[in-house]
């Protein structure tokens, strides 16, 4: 919704002989308070008042900036908040402190005016391995293909299986697994920025649709560098395999100096990679991607919007658009609730050019069409059926 510009005055009537010049006014907002929407004003001082009035006045006004209209589509509906600044409450005093730093309000604290980068922390989870221990190293798979979506400059993940049979027909038998093995097809040596890998087994293991860390142990979490050709990781946390379920690993970095082509097996192994084609954007507020007008040139009598969407459940219902569109007149021709704030999805498309009417439909969702999970949505128009 869009506020306009609002007249907004106190009347206080004293509680003294009735007359005109018992009456108090306090103006507030004008209608050219444009952009402002709210203020603190000076009221009269403390003494018996009969009756405080409030007289509000909207208007449709073209010089409003939060869009092209003068009155928008929902701006019908206007709040008003009357707030008791004394500290009283139900006759219960209320005191608050006039700040917090991480909870607490010490007398003086450091901080900085220059933006500060983010800073991850992590416990490092790793081992070394000595050149005169025995080690024996079981080989899955025959190689001759390339890895590349894991150690990326922006970072990568990747999740596979590898079956009980799989480990049983390379000779692996039940017991400690000590570490991992990766061979880099790179000349240079690459700095690995966090490298993280997890493993848990499981009976007849599926990829999964969501990468969720949940029953994985961390066996290592540490910086290391990666050399070309084999790469012998030692875990920190040895992963016992019961022999008999299936292992699923995870491995996973938030930056390599250097991409790396990992030794890969070409056969098809059951798995997710974490490449680009899986990222997605988290809209917070009045977050938007703005696209083109171009893209409008190609419709004509038909237009399918498909996209995933995962609605937070801490948020939803609201009133919120997941998408509009409108035409060089500044008309809504698309326009989506996925859903409204009363758990129902609207899709607008098409209009009249004539009345200025647009076509709707609209239905109940149950929630979870809309939240706590990821939904594929396909909002269709073809105005020939």
């Amino acid at each position: 919704m869009k506020l306009f510009p609002t007249i907004l005055s106190a009347v206080v009537l004293a509680a003294s002989v009735a007359s005109a010049a018992d009456t108090i006014t306090v103006r507030t907002l004008t209608f050219d308070d444009i952009t402002k929407r709210s203020g603190t004003y000076l009221f009269p001082p403390p003494q018996r008042y009969e009756k405080v009035l409030m007289e509000m006045t909207l208007k449709c006004d073209p010089r409003t900036t939060q869009d092209r209209f003068d009155c928008g589509e929902w701006d019908y509906l206007t709040y008003t908040f009357i707030t008791d600044s004394t500290g009283q409450f139900d006759s219960t005093r209320l005191e608050a402190v006039n700040y917090r730093v991480r909870g607490i309000t010490p007398d003086s604290f450091p901080y900085t005016t220059t933006p500060v980068p983010l800073l991850r922390r992590y416990r490092v989870v790793g081992a070394s391995r000595r050149s005169q221990v025995e080690t024996q190293i079981t080989r899955i798979g025959s190689g001759g293909a390339s890895l590349a979506t894991v150690f990326t400059a922006a970072g990568g993940r990747a999740r596979w299986i590898w079956t009980a049979s799989e480990l049983a027909a390379a000779g692996m038998t039940a017991g400690a697994v000590q570490g991992l093995e990766l061979t880099s097809r790179t000349a240079q040596a690459s700095q690995i920025s966090a490298l993280r890998i997890m493993m848990n087994q499981q009976t007849n293991a599926q990829p999964p649709s969501r990468l969720v860390d949940s029953g994985f142990t961390t066996v290592l979490l540490n910086n290391v560098t990666l050399v070309e050709g084999r790469n012998q990781l030692a875990f920190g946390t040895p992963f016992s395999w019961d022999g008999t379920s299936d292992i699923i690993v995870d491995i996973a970095c938030a930056s390599a100096s250097v991409p790396v082509q990992l030794l890969a097996d070409p056969s098809p192994v059951a798995g997710t990679t974490a490449d680009e084609s899986r990222w997605a954007y988290a809209f917070t507020g009045n977050d938007m991607i703005e696209l083109h007008a171009d893209v409008g040139n190609a419709l004509s009598t038909g237009v399918t919007i498909a996209f995933w969407a995962w609605g937070n459940q801490q948020k939803l219902p609201k009133a919120s658009s997941v998408f509009e569109a409108w035409d060089d007149q500044g008309r809504r021709v698309l326009n989506a609730h996925l859903p409204w704030d009363n758990a129902r999805v609207y899709w607008d498309a098409g209009r009249d050019a004539s009345s200025g009417a647009f076509d709707r439909i609209e239905t109940d969702l149950p929630e979870s069409a809309y939240e706590g999970r990821w939904n594929h949505w396909a909002f269709v128009k073809d105005a020939t059926t």
